[in-house]
């Protein structure tokens, strides 16, 4: 594993270093974008103790707090979490604390494709880093889980948190059954029936920038989101703002949220002098399924 990892991270590094040296005149340490500089555990690390541990993750900037893209490297390959992300004081390392099995092997990306919410308070998108690591002992009494039950046990506790109220869980389950997601096989009767309670409660907010601000690309605009309004997603609920997601219209990004609290929302966007509200609405399971298909631009 060490290996394949050095080969991959040889292949980031040489791109970056080529578009570095194209740019070289303008470069200065301000204007480049953030880098992870550490991480615990470090990446290619075995070994690691299993049970609860607090995973943290160190840039080379201040960041924009509230704002991270924890990414699945493969289906299932991100730890259960105990706590939701949050950053030090000096807002230069996030941390967030799972629980650790036996016997795995667990991979994020920080910052991947079109999730790239780690982000300077600049607005720039940190470099995709990939952090790789294993725990120590054998999996569940010493022998191998196999796919199915892997997926049949993901399953059964995505149903019983959902059952308790756990948004997410519900989320989960709607986008396992609609899109084959966590391994799991598509089944359109159950999707339907998972996505009333994705949409219950939730609703559609969109809003503009006003008074000369005009962002250039998401991240500026999430930047000054995260500055004023002071919403973001709940550890089991869809809390007051999910689902970030930006178009343009006449030369202007207009950006949207999910949220299950709009009159929260409503009153943070009514105290950022630089956003004017367009519109809240309830979502429809129609709405939700476009709204949540559509592309973000990159952050």
């Amino acid at each position: 594993m060490k290996t394949e990892l050095a080969t991959l991270a040889a292949i980031i590094g040489g791109t970056l270093s080529m578009n570095i040296h194209a740019l070289a005149d303008d470069i200065t340490p301000t204007s480049v974008p953030p880098v992870v500089v550490k991480t615990i555990p470090e990446s290619g690390r075995m070994n690691v103790s299993p049970g609860e541990y607090e995973i943290k993750v160190t840039f080379s900037k201040k960041m924009a707090d509230g704002s991270w893209s924890w990414c699945t490297v493969w289906d299932d390959s991100c730890p259960k979490g105990i706590e939701s992300p949050k950053y030090d004081t000096d807002r230069k390392t996030c941390s967030m604390k799972v629980k650790l099995e036996s016997g795995k092997t667990y991979g994020y990306w920080l910052n991947s494709g079109r999730f790239n919410s780690f982000t300077d308070t600049h607005g720039r998108s940190a470099v995709p880093y990939l952090l790789v690591f294993s725990t120590s002992g054998q999996g569940q009494s010493g022998q191998e889980i196999s796919a199915d039950n892997e997926t049949e046990q993901y399953i059964q506790e995505q149903v019983k948190q959902a059952r308790a109220g756990n948004y997410w869980a519900k989320f989960n389950l709607w986008q396992g059954y609609a899109k084959g997601a966590h391994d799991m096989t598509t089944n359109t009767a159950e999707a339907e029936k998972w996505l009333p309670e994705v949409v219950k409660g939730t609703y559609l907010a969109k809003f503009e920038p006003v008074n000369d601000f005009n962002p250039e690309t998401p991240g500026e605009m999430l930047t000054e989101f995260s500055n004023h309004c002071h919403l973001f997603s709940g550890k089991d609920n869809l809390g007051g703002a999910s689902f970030f997601r930006t178009t343009k219209q006449n030369g202007k990004l207009i950006g949207s949220f999910l949220t299950s609290n709009p009159d929260e929302f409503k009153t943070a966007i009514a105290r950022d002098p630089n956003f004017k509200l367009i519109s809240i609405e309830k979502v429809t399971p129609e709405t939700f399924v476009a709204h949540e298909a559509s592309a973000q631009e990159s952050l």
